[in-house]
């Protein structure tokens, strides 16, 4: 995982953020829980903003009150928890438009290879724990023609039949 923002550093157009990407897909077994969201539900309470002037507040204002919602995966792998995003990786920066001036500058301009480059090495670096095989995709194509992916899963309940959102330590 890639700390986005730390990568682009001010050629960023969402510098608040905290956007990571991952170098050829994240496995199941690497995703602790999630929350589903739809824009219709959770999001519209968020007033519309231009896109480059987000409200922060607002923002972690609904994330809050949807993290009762979290659903834990019962197929995540514990061995994942000892690894951690790599930070900024300057090298990996992809800059369009506005933002291509910053190639010029430091760090970038010291990274004279493709991004294609970077990101192979990224991975023989640090792909190990995810199968990297060394050529993308890392993954087959996955069928999701037997589910709806817009449908809301069923929360997975693990062996003493709590969900994590559903772990109400304080009796509430």
């Amino acid at each position: 995982m890639i700390d986005l923002e730390a990568s682009l550093g001010p050629g960023s157009p969402f510098p608040h953020d905290k956007e990571f990407s991952a170098m050829g897909g994240i496995l199941w077994e690497q995703v602790d829980g999630w929350i589903f969201v739809t824009v219709e539900k959770d999001l519209d309470p968020l007033p519309p903003v231009d896109a480059m002037e987000i409200d922060v507040t607002a923002a972690e204002e609904v994330f809050n009150s949807l993290s009762d919602r979290y659903i834990t995966n019962k197929d995540y792998n514990l061995e994942f928890d000892r690894f951690k995003a790599s930070g900024g990786r300057p090298e990996l920066a992809g800059f369009f438009a506005a933002a291509g001036k910053f190639k010029n500058q430091e760090p970038w301009s010291r990274y004279n290879e493709s991004t294609e480059y970077y990101a192979m090495r990224f991975m023989e670096e640090n792909g190990e724990s995810v199968g990297w095989h060394g050529s993308f995709p890392l993954f087959g194509q996955l069928d999701v023609s037997a589910g709806n992916v817009d449908k809301e899963p069923e929360p997975n309940k693990g062996d003493d039949g709590i969900g994590k959102g559903d772990d109400k330590q304080d009796g509430n």
